[in-house]
């Protein structure tokens, strides 16, 4: 038992839940090895009035040496296990759901800890914990929307592939259930999901109607699970906006001619960005300097880089979040050399300048 943090830096949690109480963990230092394991027994529990008995807690999972948590369930005749979870997990506390299969009225459970090590062969970085350790009455159908994923980049098409993420939250199995997306509060696309998702289960859905976001701007995208039994709506709606980066205008640049040898500057003009030069036509060959010295008839080609910026102060030390978005528009810059020909006569030296493509 435990309030705070525990002994060893960077593992185990620094708290409990709830911020000031107390949780059980499994102390991983000296003269612990790896493969030990702690177990803890947790009293008789009467589930008797429990229409769906559904097992909730927290676990905390932090640690370079972190091993393995198991939990059974004895029912009257024999344990079961109905959970497990190995490995790093992150410096947070995650909510774990399990919804209990049995006959009997009265149950309880085991918690074991198992330790492992790290690749230094310690095993001190393993702190597991729980905490919060219930059994509930779950509800028994509820399908939650988890995401909604949709592109946002430069020069997006007609056809752009839409996805959602459902977990099944409630007891029963669902299928055959609606879902949809809707764009900027237009009509919503409904399709329907046969799939079976069985409790805890996640599925991810790709719409079979894909979404146009050829036209530059926002999309603002409201992904619903429109299960029509569904005893919590609440986690029913998810939101996300999404953007086809406005393209800047082409850059304006002027053809220009020079002699043989000389150096030439190239210049273009936006007022939308910065103007970056490249020597191909994907603009994959960036130029390092605008000062070029070609020797037969060249083009260049100028982008305009178009930026996004966002600045923000965290605790008197400044932070520069820059979002850059590029749309190359590409225009090209021929520089026309001249050769110099000297023609010879016997009364006077001609030169004659012609230009060469």
């Amino acid at each position: 038992l435990e309030a705070g943090g525990t002994p060893s830096a960077n593992t185990g949690p620094s708290d409990d839940v709830t911020i000031g109480g107390n949780y059980m963990y499994t102390e991983a230092s000296n003269p612990r090895n790896d493969g030990d394991f702690a177990i803890i027994y947790s009293e008789s529990i009467d589930i008797s009035s429990l229409n769906n008995p559904k097992l909730n807690f927290y676990s905390h999972m932090y640690g370079s040496a972190i091993g393995e948590i198991q939990i059974d369930i004895f029912d009257g005749n024999s344990y079961v296990p109905i959970f497990n979870k190995i490995g790093d997990q992150g410096d947070q506390w995650v909510e774990e759901n399990i919804f209990l299969s049995t006959t009997s009225n009265y149950i309880h459970f085991r918690i074991t800890g198992i330790l492992s090590s790290n690749a230094n062969g310690d095993t001190w970085p393993g702190d597991m914990a729980i905490d919060e350790f219930s059994v509930i009455d779950g509800i028994g159908d509820d399908l939650e929307t988890l995401s909604g994923f949709a592109n946002s980049a430069c020069d997006l098409t007609n056809a752009e592939i839409v996805t959602m993420e459902i977990v099944n939250t409630g007891a029963s199995s669902q299928n055959n259930f609606d879902v949809s997306y809707t764009v900027n509060n237009g009509t919503p696309i409904i399709e329907t999901i046969s799939n079976v998702v069985n409790p805890g289960d996640t599925i991810t859905y790709n719409f079979n109607t894909s979404l146009d976001m050829s036209t530059d701007g926002i999309y603002n995208i409201d992904y619903e699970c429109l299960l029509s039994n569904d005893q919590d709506p609440t986690n029913n709606l998810y939101t996300v906006t999404n953007e086809n980066f406005v393209s800047p205008t082409p850059p304006v640049t002027v053809d220009d001619t020079i002699c043989t040898g000389d150096t030439a500057y190239l210049d273009a003009v936006s007022s939308q960005g910065q103007i970056n030069w490249y020597s191909d036509l994907n603009g994959t060959q960036d130029l390092s300097t605008t000062a070029v010295t070609p020797f037969t008839t060249t083009t260049y080609y100028a982008e305009v880089q178009a930026s996004r910026f966002y600045k923000d102060d965290f605790e008197s030390f400044p932070l520069f979040l820059v979002l850059v978005v590029v749309k190359k528009m590409l225009l090209f810059l021929e520089l026309k050399h001249l050769q110099e020909l000297i023609l010879s006569t016997s009364t006077s030296l001609t030169t004659m300048i012609y230009t060469s493509f």
